[in-house]
């Protein structure tokens, strides 16, 4: 005669972990059930399937046999457990999180020379010289240029600027110049 599943909660509070095996056998219909109906950002459905599964441990250590059957409290426990995991999750605290992309989706990184202090001073470096070379510049070169590197033509670059064809060529050989003297 198997045990019922108020039986294998009993015997699971007393120290049976081969009870805890059966009641997740026998429930995981239910597990599935409450978690399908849910997805956390940035998560596996898996992910949800396991917060109910903690939901389904909670209900096995927490059960009271005089106050109903354990297949309603399982359900009970398991819903609560994934909808508290879905707002958690949810939360603005955790966009960043949500958002954010493994490291390892990218190939660029996969291999062992990664160093994010050296790309965070590369890009510091980069800021810097960028500022340098507008610092330098007049504000139609800067405009010529900003034109030039969107890889406009010079005709394009003198429609946009209202300039005339030589005012353009000189101003980007005086750039030119200006970042040889900078580099």
């Amino acid at each position: 005669m198997t045990a019922t599943l108020e039986e294998l909660a009993l015997q699971y509070r007393s120290g049976n972990t081969e009870a805890l095996d059966e009641i997740i056998t026998r429930c995981s219909n239910i597990v599935r059930n409450a978690s399908r109906r849910y997805f956390l950002i940035g998560a596996d459905t898996e992910d949800v399937y396991q917060e109910g599964f903690l939901g389904l441990i909670k209900a096995a250590k927490t059960f009271d046999a005089g106050k109903g059957n354990f297949r309603s409290y399982a359900y009970t426990c398991v819903n609560s457990a994934v909808v508290t995991a879905v707002r958690k999750y949810s939360r603005l605290k955790n966009k960043a999180l949500n958002d954010g992309v493994p490291l390892s989706d990218y190939t660029e990184f996969a291999d062992d020379s990664f160093d994010p202090e050296a790309m965070y001073i590369e890009g510091e470096n980069r800021r810097e010289l960028t500022g340098n070379i507008f610092g330098e510049l007049t504000p139609l070169e800067r405009k010529v240029l900003s034109l030039y590197l969107k890889g406009l033509s010079y005709s394009e670059i003198c429609l946009a600027t209202g300039k005339p064809f030589k005012s353009v060529d000189n101003a980007l050989q005086r750039i030119k110049k200006k970042l040889k003297k900078l580099l």
